[in-house]
Formats: structure tokens, C-alpha cells, sequence
């Protein structure tokens, strides 16, 4: 195998090589960075499943991953009977976060909503919307940190049923130096 890599891979070969396989990791990592910015956190939910040691089910309801909660590409999450889909993201070193994402409910009676909120220890949570709108929304919030390593995000839905759901959607996390 080392008298093949040496034949197939020597001299100027090898190096156009080297410069093609590192041209390649840094486009790929300038996708991720810019500037002083860095995406820390993202889920489109694309997988099918709730991704293990990403997210939680907080609360007594159910989570599902399924194609009637995409609001992009093929699959979201499906919130219902008061589920609370949760996530502990490391922001360890940021000054601020942008938080994005898309949502809406179904058959919510009054009273009923989805909130979406945050925290840096599980305690007090900083409540971002509180939402009953049955149209998907994109929303993005800006949000000051005080370097903190933890930043928990959830969104919790207060129902009892079944057909009372919230669909959550394309969850990014930015961080700011």
C-alpha cells in the first residue's frame, strides 16, 4: 500500500492533492463561520427522529418527528398533550446568541399556546412568544448572554389533547463573540 501512495501520489501530484483537500475544509468551514459569528446549534428536524442528547421531552405529552410539522424540507416535531421539547446548548465564550426558528399550532382552544422560552439554569426562564397562531411563522430573536456555558431553549405547549399540537421547525442557534 506505501509503494502505491508513493507511486500514485508523489511530487506535484501529492501537493495538488494537499491544496485540493485543504481548499475543500476551508470552504466547507466557511459555511459555518463568519466573521465573529458561528452557527453552535441547528436542527431541521431532517434526521426523522429527535436527535439523542439533543433534545428532551421536558413535560408529560408526546414529541414526534413527522412530515405534517415540516415547515421545510420533509420533517419537523409535533408537540402535543403538553409536551415540552427541550435543549442544552454550550455558549460558552459568546456575548449574544440568535435564536431562529419556525412554528405554528393546531387546534388549540382558548387559553392554550405554545411558549418559547430560555434559560441559563433551568430556574428562571426568559419567555421569548407565547403564541396560538395556526400560520407557520419564522421568527428570530436577538439575545444578550452573560457568557454563560449553558443556555437551555424550550418550547413547552399547555393542552390535554391529543389534536392540540405545536409544530416546531429549522431551530438555528448563532453565536456571537
Amino acid at each position: 500500500m506505501e509503494m502505491f501512495i508513493k507511486k500514485k501520489y508523489s511530487g506535484v501530484a501529492l501537493n495538488q492533492a494537499v491544496i485540493s483537500f485543504v481548499l475543500a475544509v476551508l470552504m466547507m468551514f466557511s459555511l459555518v463561520v463568519s466573521g465573529e459569528t458561528l452557527v453552535i446549534f441547528s436542527d431541521d428536524f431532517e434526521s426523522e427522529k429527535l436527535l439523542s442528547g439533543e433534545w428532551i421531552n421536558t413535560r408529560s405529552g408526546t414529541l414526534k418527528v413527522n412530515g405534517f410539522a415540516a415547515n421545510n424540507g420533509k420533517y419537523g416535531v409535533r408537540l402535543n398533550r403538553g409536551a415540552g421539547l427541550e435543549t442544552l446548548i454550550n455558549t460558552e465564550g459568546f456575548s449574544s446568541l440568535e435564536l431562529s426558528y419556525a412554528r405554528r399550532t393546531s387546534n388549540l382552544t382558548q387559553g392554550q399556546n405554545l411558549t418559547v422560552e430560555w434559560s441559563h439554569d433551568r430556574n428562571l426562564w426568559n419567555q421569548l412568544e407565547q403564541i396560538e397562531s395556526s400560520e407557520w411563522q419564522h421568527k428570530v430573536f436577538k439575545i444578550e448572554i452573560e457568557k454563560s456555558e449553558e443556555f437551555y431553549l424550550r418550547f413547552a405547549l399547555n393542552s390535554l389533547k391529543n389534536k392540540e399540537q405545536a409544530h416546531v421547525d429549522d431551530v438555528i442557534v448563532k453565536g456571537y463573540m
